[in-house]
């Protein structure tokens, strides 16, 4: 038990460092992409999503620690403890796919029964990790400092129905980047840069969900739950980067196509954080110009909250 729970301690470290580490090397990203951009609910859902995730894993390394040097939990104590942390890693997890879900809306925007579609699994999926966190709840069992020895069958829905939705995601947007791909888009689409961040977005929170599933379903013991503090850093770390990515992905000098330009300047302004640029400055700090590679008019990105509605935008000349 004892060894099983200081794996658990080393594994929250592990992570809680990771996460710092990720904090120091993006900060100065940060202030220039996020801090200095308005108040949307884009920008509240970055900020959240980064320093949320550290908060609970901050919380979660003292209460452990203050558990292991003797401090005594009741049954109920317990399960509130546990409570928190399932509910904080659901929270991170849904937040981060609904990031995932703007991106593939604004790439799917033109077809809205695939939208509307996206938007119901979303919530039914949402509703979903709801359900079977509580309906778990009573059955885990708990041994000594209390540590979870053993989830109900019903805790591995809690892994499963994220990788089902992610995996529908990262599959449409593979579709929309071989589409392009065939369509001649060339090397400066918006979409290859969605395909880049993809893969990584997808692949690291489906590794870290298996395993945390797995650890659940068949390890009876304290190493059950090795793999948790990971399923708190991981979906809000790449639900940030992406938002960080995309708003610098914004302001990065590109060239002018008018055809791929209509689609890219909707997939950028429903996912990224609008500031103004610090040189070519506009005269409101909604619109970023952008420089034709020919004697065409210049246009601008009309640049709206990411939450308003999932992914719909308007160009305007």
């Amino acid at each position: 038990m004892l060894a099983g729970l200081q794996a658990c301690n080393y594994s929250a470290m592990s992570a809680i460092c990771f996460t710092f580490w990720d904090i120091l090397i993006t900060m100065e990203d940060e202030v220039r992409e996020v801090w200095r951009g308005p108040w949307t609910p884009l920008k509240i859902l970055c900020l959240f999503l980064r320093y949320y995730s550290l908060f609970a894993q901050l919380l979660a390394a003292a209460v452990t620690m203050k558990v292991s040097s003797g401090l005594n939990l009741s049954q109920h104590g317990c399960e509130i403890w546990v409570l928190f942390q399932g509910a904080s890693s659901s929270t991170l997890m849904v937040l981060c796919q609904f990031v995932l879900t703007i991106r593939v809306c604004a790439l799917y925007r033109s077809n809205r029964p695939l939208v509307i579609i996206l938007r119901l699994f979303y919530v039914a999926e949402a509703l979903t990790i709801i359900l079977l966190l509580s309906l778990s709840q009573p059955d885990i069992k708990y041994g000594t400092h209390c540590v979870v020895i053993e989830f109900p069958l019903s805790a591995i829905g809690f892994g499963a129905v994220p990788l089902i939705f992610d995996t529908t995601l990262f599959a449409l947007t593979m579709a929309k980047f071989y589409k392009s791909i065939k369509e001649g888009w060339g090397r400066e689409s918006v979409i290859a840069r969605f395909m880049q961040d993809g893969i990584w977005a997808y692949a690291l929170p489906f590794l870290v969900i298996c395993i945390n599933t797995g650890c659940m379903a068949f390890l009876n013991s304290a190493l059950s739950s090795v793999a948790f503090a990971w399923l708190i850093a991981i979906p809000p770390f790449a639900g940030y980067r992406l938002i960080l990515n995309m708003s610098h992905l914004l302001r990065a000098p590109r060239h002018y196509d008018p055809e791929l330009d209509y689609t890219d300047a909707g997939i950028l302004t429903t996912v990224a954080i609008p500031r103004p640029l610090d040189t070519d400055a506009t005269m409101d700090s909604g619109s970023y110009p952008m420089t034709p590679t020919s004697g065409s008019a210049g246009r601008t990105w009309s640049v709206e909250s990411a939450s308003d509605n999932w992914g719909d935008r308007r160009w305007v000349s």
